[in-house]
């Protein structure tokens, strides 16, 4: 039995440092916006922001004045107030009052069929002049010279479409260390840094930060094949990259921040919505994800007390490697390193919120989002191959 836990130790060890070595390099060859060097006026394209809002009062006023203050000379703003019930729409009103750039569009109804966000971005890119169109969030901020940087990216390789990956602002040690285990896991699922690679099916998608030809939008059927998947943003680069068009991702954690929850609660809630969808609501894959991250992150925590030495000085080292692979995710990201000390609690609360998450959607064959049902039969309907 020694023989063969000291066999199991040895793999995980070298599984854990290839997977980790791979995610950081990966990342390390994603370009970084700031490197950039804006376009001057003459070479910009015109560019059309858009985004919806729904009962988004608390950040929406310094969101909206960041974007309208981007240095970018043809570039319209289009924000939808998509069913409000707190101030959002007197906010928008305000604003858009100070400014020639933003267009408010109020929307008051919402389709069968559709999901609130993807609806109001169809609705509010149908009216979009411009060459391009950035989708973004009702939170995010953008410095002044962001969009002059990611154009210029864009255009040095013509690049369809985008995926800029912002800044998470997280208020407590607890939420950002969970965004760096969040990040590692993005990271292992999607790949995003080979999604350039059009022999790859690696594919890319941020809700806070997607530019896209606007040619390309329209010829991929807008938001329509999408249009109820909680999980829009992702989608979006995997029909991108479905229709055979080139997309890359960019760091642009220097020049574009949004957000995230303010409380362990919100993000929990927040996972209801996204945790079968991501899975493209194969139920078995729940309970066998759980199981390997478990087995990956949590058993090497307890071997070392269960198991005789020489497994138990191995399976330290598994917690060594992983330990130190999130700190340096986290000093990547602006966060401090020593705060993952606590990524095994952000482990068993992922398990825990996931399981919560998928068990909560069966029982009430649906999910709740942003004060609107929607049925686990409609969701499903709109599951993607």
């Amino acid at each position: 039995i020694q023989r063969h836990m000291f066999t199991l130790a040895i793999t995980h060890l070298v599984l854990v440092t290839l997977l980790m070595s791979w995610i950081y390099f990966g990342f390390a060859s994603v370009p970084k916006l700031i490197d950039e060097e804006p376009l001057t006026d003459g070479e910009l394209p015109s560019l059309t922001i858009v985004f919806g809002a729904r009962n988004e009062e608390a950040e929406l006023e310094r969101a909206l004045r960041s974007l309208i203050a981007i240095d970018y000379p043809d570039l319209e703003i289009i924000a939808v107030n998509d069913r409000s019930t707190d101030t959002t729409g007197e906010i928008m009103d305000r604003v858009g009052c100070e400014s020639d750039r933003l267009q408010i569009i109020h929307n008051d109804s919402l389709p069968d069929g559709w999901l609130g966000k993807n609806y109001v971005l169809q609705l509010a890119s149908q009216q979009a002049s411009g060459e391009y169109i950035l989708m973004t969030d009702a939170d995010v901020s953008m410095k002044a010279d962001a969009l002059r940087r990611a154009m210029a990216f864009a255009k040095r390789e013509d690049w369809d479409h985008v995926a800029g990956l912002p800044h998470i602002d997280m208020p407590t040690a607890l939420l950002q260390c969970m965004g760096i285990m969040f990040f590692q896991f993005f990271s292992i699922l999607f790949k995003p840094w080979k999604a350039r690679d059009p022999r790859s099916k690696a594919h890319v998608g941020i809700g806070a930060f997607n530019l896209v030809k606007t040619a390309v939008y329209r010829d991929i059927g807008m938001h329509e094949p999408i249009k109820m998947r909680p999980d829009d943003d992702v989608r979006f680069g995997w029909l991108i990259k479905k229709h055979g068009y080139r997309q890359c991702l960019v760091n642009a954690a220097d020049c574009v921040s949004v957000p995230w929850y303010t409380k362990l609660r919100d993000m929990i809630v927040g996972l209801e919505k996204n945790s079968l969808a991501g899975l493209n609501y194969h139920v078995w894959l729940v309970p066998l994800g759980m199981t390997m991250l478990a087995a990956f992150f949590l058993w090497p925590l307890v071997a070392p007390f269960v198991l005789a030495s020489p497994a138990c000085w191995i399976y330290a080292s598994v917690n060594v490697v992983i330990l130190i692979a999130m700190m340096v995710a986290a000093s990547d990201n602006a966060v401090n390193p020593f705060y993952t000390v606590l990524y095994p609690l952000t482990i068993v609360l992922l398990i825990w919120a996931t399981t919560r998450a998928t068990v909560l959607t069966l029982w009430q064959r649906g999910i709740y989002w942003r004060g609107t049902f929607y049925s686990l039969k409609e969701l499903r309907a709109n599951t993607l191959d």
